[in-house]
């Protein structure tokens, strides 16, 4: 795995990223797919980071620590059901991915259906996956693994209505995502994944993160594979 530090990604890049904090590597002239990393710690903005039309976004400085909160919820824009409140980073195309960050709900307990997502095999707006981590769990819609395809929308993780991991404390998550079709999800317990499943519709895209519809913070951002830029 390639990685280079910020200062000489910033001057290697300067003409095409000014200004982002971002460490990347995805090999020569940013067009071959290679091993890479991309990780994110928001000290300096969003970087690469794009914003979904709705939901509003800022960088909190938390005890001396930025972090990317969606501090208003986005709304649904009209087809399929599907998340509305989310960063992605549409410049580069990711396959074998592994995806690392922190996350901590803003929604107080009261709100049983709270959520964060993590975005994956993004091809368009209404083609990719997400796995939506709520304090609730009812296999429908709720603590699940989705493929969004079109204007349909179907729930594909293997488990029955699994502990619903998400509390009122920061949140260590993992999606690790393979080309053969393998997706798992994992919750603070790095050994045992809270959900799994199998599909190969959509083995290349972005990744994201964010909210369904709710608000949350954001942090450590850390996504590896094989990547090829757009």
């Amino acid at each position: 795995m390639a990685l280079i530090g910020w200062s000489a990604m910033k001057s290697l890049f300067k003409s095409i990223y000014a200004g982002c904090r971002t460490v990347l590597w995805v090999g020569c002239g940013l067009s071959l797919a290679h091993a890479s990393q991309v990780s994110s710690d928001f000290s300096d903005g969003l970087g690469l980071w794009e914003q979904s039309a709705t939901g509003t976004w800022e960088i909190q400085n938390q005890s001396g620590n930025d972090v990317a909160a969606l501090t208003a919820a986005g709304t649904q824009p009209g087809g399929v059901r599907r998340p509305t409140g989310y960063l992605l980073m549409p410049s580069i195309d990711w396959t074998d991915t592994t995806i690392d960050l922190r996350a901590r709900t803003l929604e107080p307990e009261s709100v049983v259906n709270r959520d964060v997502v993590v975005i994956f095999g993004y091809v368009d707006e209404t083609h990719f996956y997400y796995t939506h981590l709520s304090s609730n769990s009812d296999d429908r819609f709720h603590t699940i693994i989705m493929k969004v395809n079109g204007t349909e929308r179907e729930t594909i993780d293997l488990q029955d209505a699994p502990l619903a991991p998400l509390t009122d404390t920061w949140h260590d998550i993992r999606v690790i995502h393979a080309s053969n079709g393998s997706i798992r999800v994992y919750v603070d317990d790095m050994e045992t994944p809270v959900m799994t499943a199998e599909d190969t519709m959509f083995p290349v895209g972005s990744v994201g993160f964010g909210c369904f519809d709710d608000r949350a913070l954001f942090d450590d951002v850390r996504i590896s594979g094989t990547a090829r830029a757009k």
